[in-house]
């Protein structure tokens, strides 16, 4: 790997200065990241091995391929062809997940583009930006060939201003392959492609340093390297390979014997201008990476015109010559900037690699007359400053020259200052795939492993790489990591390790009630949190009248006992959970709804807009001074379901005060009874859980007090909220109509929490990430046991457990879950940006295949169908087809409007939202667009309207004409009773298939039979019909298919094979 150093200086002037002293006269460019994909290279690493080993990344063919591509067999014969060439692994690979296109939408592209989009990913983060991301302004210089790629063919002049025609035209043109990257990767400087033919991509770099030069860039992308001037570079502490000291580029013109011919006078200006803009004396260049073409015009005219340039020098002070054409060949429009990366680590790392298969020197050359040597193996440059230079020439008269040079050790050797005093506590990972996030976390374990400096590698995953792809990890950072993220990206263990899918749903924040409190909570969270502090000193204002000792008294003196009395310890948790409200909205987050557990259901309302602290805070103490008279009953949690408990608890006069789970159940009474209900639970082997709190909660022995707490609240006005809340009394969401209702906070009171039904709502309105503000994680534990798998339960405290651990625990949690915050602040630690593992893609191959010029598949495809569907179209008796729709829509709103009665009763007479109906009806979450379309479909057709995503009926339902249509029906369904059979058994039975109570494949297929949606598929005319276009389609595909081409065929169909028994007969013979 590079030996990476990031330059930072305390001041400005002082890095002016030092620019001054070592680049005197020329405005330096730094290289501070690259990437690269060449013949037998895939990265830079490879690329530069190659080189000091002097491999070469080319291979013979063998007469077979180069019969196959078309070659001419008397070329191939000919004793002067030369059966040699380099060949680019993997070019038809890409993660078009990554970067948003669909299969279609790659494969169009002309793969130059695609690697070109990865090549500038990496490039941005070996530089250690964020692709994406990116914080200055940066320009994309890019060059590619013209394409040859099949997905050209697909390009029609007369289809441009179509769809598919302009993906193609923009797939394949020269013109979009910066833009393309500009627009991919968020980048707002210049854009632009280059064609020099041949310099094209050197040229690239030196517009690219013109343009940071001229202060039109910031940053910039040229071919594979990431450039930004000097002085910036070091200022932001970026890593700095090597420095680009300038650049010159001219043409011809007509001095040459011909348009294709090089030009000593052309080189040799081009080199001279380079020289004069660095400022630098030709005799301090000790390497030239020539263009090298390996011509006996080309190489001599290109020496010539160096001899011209460099004087002749003493024997220690050569300059060696190499060209990285001899390792890969010319590679056209990327031979520049080849040249350029092999120059740039040659310059960096101190070695000059070897020119492969040099033997004898051309004696036109005239290199013995030269100040130049020829490397025939890896030679050490241990020149503090090392200077080189680096050659391109066009086909056209097009040359480019460039001036690197290596960084100072005066330069390299000041690191930033990063001693911020905070730790990096955490490893955050990201990608667009499950399997690119797995190899993401092997490389960073095997980053970890290698190296000590845990803190700077997870510095740079949190600043320089993608945080929001949709799939997440997230690791505390201690000495376990690495073994950590071995196991996860293994499978075999999950510990440690927090995952999860960005794409996860709503939020919701959970407010705990009674028993959740302990001595000192959020005695620390005051300590380092301003929100949570000043919230909480609002709390205490409030209450201050109301208790005595105070609030604070009794939450942080350890020696305190004050919150074993509920007139303490209800104000207390309220006030915990509306402080840790507060620093959560400090730290960037927002719930979409709000559940509170008995007494948590103040936090919530308050929290969410209802009310204000000064109004809820007296009332709760007030609320628990009143329950603390009655603290001679008890509680128990029981693990059974209600229906099973309910006989037993009213055998003993207990009351049901809590339902906090389907195997959780709370009961509350005097404790005589409960003592002897909990030995009747134990004879029935029923696990149970008394419950250390004083009084009997939600039980008949607050019935005394009730019209007291009823006038405490009379004063009570809830305004409208920002946040809906979902109540644990009605288990529904409400509004502040509700809360205003004069016994609400009565009957919240004395009737039982009814959580996990609260919870089953916010499921069913999509919520996926679950966040407890109280003291303890009782709520998250009642919720992990009923949606383990497809939730996130997350706790904000926990009993006694250090406060900064368990949020930062919190905070792992809440980046896997994908919720969006400012995790390069909330996570900030010490370190510096390294060089650390770069994003490994998840490719596949994309390629369109060449096809007959003579038949475009798809156009014979559409013509055998249009065919058959034309000539198919008559048999087809369309009045009686009609008739049959009519009655089947008829039918359509008798069946929807019953289910939304099953549901929701009368409520349809005045208007009710789908979301009602689901939560109602208690229907299935995975229904509710099938749902909502049967609801527009009823629209559509005028029997129910629709305003503001309420539906009311427009027109009577006439139900009692279900039988009459069913016996209409069949008469139109030729013959085939089991048609209509099929209708009335699914509409029937469509409130128990969307409720989950009856499997919908038992009511489709009775006894695993499937004749009803056989008939109508594959023998009722209407499916007879398009069953036969398909089979059409499929004939013109298989007409077309090239040879030896595979066929892919997938039916998304309902499974009976219907269309499928129409198409294979087309399958014969291939």
């Amino acid at each position: 790997m590079d030996n990476l150093r990031f330059s930072s200086a305390p001041t400005a002037d002082s890095i002016d200065a030092s620019i001054a002293q070592h680049y005197p006269d020329c405005e330096p460019v730094a290289v501070i990241g690259y990437a690269c994909h060449f013949p037998e290279s895939p990265d830079g690493e490879t690329f530069w091995q190659n080189l000091l080993e002097g491999r070469e990344c080319s291979r013979r063919f063998t007469r077979e391929e180069l019969l196959a591509v078309g070659l001419d067999a008397a070329i191939i014969d000919d004793p002067h062809y030369v059966n040699i060439g380099t060949v680019l692994d993997n070019a038809d690979c890409f993660d078009a997940t990554l970067f948003g296109y669909s299969r279609q939408e790659a494969e169009s592209m002309d793969p130059q583009q695609r690697l070109f989009l990865q090549a500038v990913w990496h490039a941005l983060e070996h530089a250690g930006y964020a692709p994406g991301a990116v914080p200055h302004k940066t320009g994309v210089f890019a060059s590619s060939r013209m394409s040859t790629y099949p997905g050209r063919e697909a390009l029609n002049v007369t289809e441009v201003a179509q769809v598919k025609g302009l993906q193609s035209l923009m797939g394949n043109d020269k013109d979009y392959i910066a833009t393309r990257a500009a627009y991919k990767l968020n980048l707002h400087g210049p854009a632009l492609s280059v064609q020099t033919a041949c310099s094209s991509s050197l040229v690239a770099v030196h517009l690219a340093c013109e343009s940071l030069r001229a202060g039109e860039s910031d940053m910039a992308v040229a071919g594979c390297v990431v450039l930004r001037r000097l002085r910036d570079a070091l200022l932001s502490g970026d890593p700095i390979i090597s420095v680009i000291l300038s650049s010159a580029v001219n043409n011809d013109g007509n001095r040459k014997v011909g348009y294709t011919a090089p030009s000593v006078a052309g080189q040799q200006a081009v080199i001279e201008e380079a020289l004069m803009l660095a400022a630098i004396d030709d005799r301090q260049v000790g390497y030239i990476e020539t263009h090298g073409t390996g011509t006996p015009l080309g190489d001599a005219i290109e020496i010539e015109a160096l001899r011209n340039v460099y004087a002749p020098r003493p024997q220690d002070q050569r300059c060696a010559l190499g060209s990285v054409k001899s390792n890969m060949g010319h590679l056209d429009t990327a031979a520049g900037i080849a040249g350029l990366l092999k120059t740039v680590l040659a310059v960096s790392r101190g070695q000059i690699p070897p020119l492969l298969n040099f033997h004898t020197p051309n004696p036109a050359l005239k290199l013995e007359e030269s100040p130049f040597t020829i490397p025939v193996s890896a030679q050490a440059w241990q020149d503090e400053m090392r200077y080189a230079g680096v050659s391109s020439f066009g086909i056209g008269g097009t040359n480019c020259h460039m001036i690197v040079a290596s960084l100072p050790d005066a330069l390299n050797a000041r690191l930033p200052n990063t001693d911020s005093g905070r730790k990096s506590t955490a490893l955050l990972l990201s990608a667009a795939s499950d399997s690119a996030l797995r190899r993401l976390a092997t490389d960073y374990a095997g980053a970890l492993r290698e190296n000590a400096d845990a803190s700077s590698l997870a510095f740079t995953a949190l600043h320089a790489r993608r945080l929001d792809l949709p799939f997440r990890l997230a690791a505390p950072l201690n000495r376990e990591t690495a073994e950590a993220l071995s196991a996860w990206a293994s499978e075999k263990s999950g510990a440690l390790v927090y995952s999860g899918h960005g794409a996860s749903g709503k939020q919701v924040w959970l407010f705990t009630g009674q028993g959740s409190h302990w001595r000192t909570m959020g005695q620390t969270m005051y300590q380092h949190s301003t929100a949570f502090a000043d919230t909480l000193d609002r709390c205490f204002s409030a209450c201050s009248e109301m208790l005595t000792p105070s609030l604070r008294e009794a939450m942080f003196n350890p020696d305190s006992a004050q919150l074993d009395n509920m007139a303490w310890a209800q104000p207390a948790i309220v006030a915990f959970e509306i402080a840790m409200a507060a620093h959560w909205r400090a730290e960037g987050l927002k719930p979409d709804f709000a559940i509170g557990h008995s007494v948590g259901e103040f936090a919530a309302a308050v929290v969410c807009g209802h009310y204000t602290i000064e109004q809820v805070m007296p009332l709760v103490c007030r609320r628990g001074a009143l329950m603390q008279q009655c603290a001679s009953g008890a509680m128990v949690a029981v693990f059974a379901d209600e229906d099973t408990l309910m006989p037993l608890a009213r055998q003993f006069e207990l009351d049901l005060a809590a339902n906090n789970g389907t195997q959780h159940t709370v009961f509350s009474g005097p404790e005589a009874r409960l003592a002897v209900f909990c030995a009747t639970l134990s004879q029935h082997d029923i696990n149970y859980r008394r419950l250390s709190v004083t009084g009997a909660a939600h039980s008949a022995l607050l019935e005394p007090i009730l019209d007291r707490f009823q006038d405490a609240c009379a004063g009570l006005h809830a305004e409208p909220g920002q946040i809906p809340i979902i109540s644990t009394l009605t288990a529904d969401v409400i509004d502040e109509s509700t809360l205003n209702q004069a016994d609400y906070w009565r009957r919240h009171m004395r009737q039982p929490v009814r959580f996990i039904q609260s919870i089953q709502v916010a499921h069913q309105l999509g919520t996926r990430v679950f966040l407890e503000m109280g003291p303890d994680a009782q709520l998250v534990a009642c919720g992990q046991r009923e949606y383990r798998d497809n939730a996130y339960w997350i706790a904000s405290a926990r009993r006694n457990k250090e406060a900064s651990d368990v949020l930062n625990q919190a905070l792992l949690q809440l980046y896997a879950a994908g919720v969006a915050l400012p995790w390069a602040d909330l996570l900030a630690g010490d370190g510096q940006r390294i060089a650390a593992p770069c994003y490994p893609f998840d490719t596949e191959r994309y390629w369109k295949e060449r096809v007959s010029p003579a038949c475009e598949p798809a156009d014979a495809a559409l013509s055998a169908g249009l065919e058959v569907a034309s000539r198919a179209a008559t048999a087809l008796d369309l009045p009686r087809l009609e008739a049959l729709k009519q009655c089947a829509t008829r039918l359509h709103a008798i069946y929807v409007d019953q289910l939304v009665q099953r549901c929701t009763g009368d409520a349809i007479e005045n208007g009710v939202d789908a979301m009602t109906i689901m939560r109602r009806g208690r229907l299935l979450p995975r229904y509710q667009q099938l749902l909502q379309r049967l609801l527009n479909n009823c629209v559509v057709d005028g029997d129910y309207r629709c305003t503001d995503g309420r539906y009311v009926r427009a027109r009577p339902i006439e139900h009692q004409q279900r039988e009459s249509l069913l016996t209409e029906l069949a008469g139109y369904c030729e013959g085939f009773q089991a048609i209509p059979d099929t209708i009335a058994r699914a509409g029937d039975r469509l409130y128990e298939m969307m409720s989950g109570a009856e499997e919908p494949v038992a009511i489709i297929f009775p006894q695993s039979a499937s004749d009803g949606v056989e008939v109508l598929y594959q023998e009722f005319s209407f499916g007879r019909y398009f069953n036969q276009i398909a089979a059409g389609v499929l004939r013109g595909i298989v007409q077309t298919r090239q040879p030896r081409q595979p066929l892919r065929i997938l039916e998304v169909g309902g499974g009976t094979g219907g269309t499928t028994a129409w198409l294979l007969p087309e399958l014969n013979g291939v």
